[in-house]
């Protein structure tokens, strides 16, 4: 499942009815997992929730965790001189920049005031309590080499994004829209599905025994390889497309309904 727009409600809760079908798979031995850009420092408002799940493929593939080991056990960094490169380039523009190793986020402290001015209002409490405010991004780099797992670059408006993407889309690197102004930058083929087909591979399980719940851009991968797609009712058109069936939207028991479905044990 992704979180945001997916096992998340508009309020960025986990709906009861979605936390009930999730403990109930569980205890029934289904692998339940988060697929997410977000990293695990970003899963910390959800405790009670995070006891259901097995594993979780977060920074949008980058990293594997198994949370019933509480260990990471996949790990993928950008290289260093990319990682400059992009920052170089995002620093010249009107852009917040999110750094992301396993362990944190780190933003421009004067960036976080107002991250609405991104169109990321949604997420100001979020980032106040876990981002780390840096006045040098380079220096950031320098002292966390061989670590950065993902770049976000928030923009205000579409048009800036698309500008951003077209500066990008020739690297060695993986990019992805998501939320309303957002570019997420990744390792060369590093992405939700490629993190699930690792997932299995490292578990032992068959892809096509996999269901994929989405919502956004940054989905398609994973609803592309998994052996059933599924599109939130409030998902963009293109992601609707390519999924196999549509459920309910994130505040009216959508992940509820597809437990129910396809998850039930004698």
């Amino acid at each position: 499942m992704d979180m945001d727009g997916t096992l998340l409600d508009s309020h960025k809760d986990i709906l009861p009815s979605s936390y009930k079908a999730m403990k109930k798979a569980d205890e029934q031995g289904v692998y339940v997992c988060l697929s997410t850009g977000r990293g695990l420092k970003e899963l910390n408002d959800y405790q009670e929730e995070l006891e259901t799940l097995s594993y979780g493929i977060l920074l949008s593939g980058g990293c594997l965790y198994d949370f019933k080991k509480n260990d990471y056990i996949y790990l993928r960094s950008m290289e260093d001189e990319l990682v400059n490169e992009i920052i170089s380039m995002a620093t010249k523009k009107d852009v917040l920049i999110q750094l992301l190793t396993k362990d944190d986020t780190f933003v421009y402290g004067s960036h976080l005031k107002d991250i609405s001015y991104y169109r990321m209002g949604a997420y100001q409490d979020l980032f106040d309590r876990v981002s780390v405010p840096v006045e040098d991004m380079k220096e950031c780099i320098r002292y966390h080499q061989g670590e950065v797992m993902k770049i976000c670059i928030y923009h205000i408006n579409d048009k800036e994004r698309e500008m951003t993407y077209n500066q990008l889309k020739d690297y060695p690197l993986t990019l992805a829209y998501s939320d309303e102004t957002s570019i997420e930058i990744s390792p060369l083929d590093t992405d939700k599905g490629n993190g699930l087909l690792k997932l299995c591979e490292l578990i032992d399980l068959p892809i096509e025994e996999t269901i994929a719940i989405g919502d956004s851009y940054n989905d398609e991968g994973i609803l592309k390889k998994a052996g059933l797609s599924v599109a939130m009712e409030n998902a963009c058109t293109e992601i609707k497309e390519i999924s196999d069936i549509i459920t309910r939207d994130n505040d009216h028991d959508g992940i509820k309904d597809i437990f129910d479905l396809y998850l039930k044990r004698p």
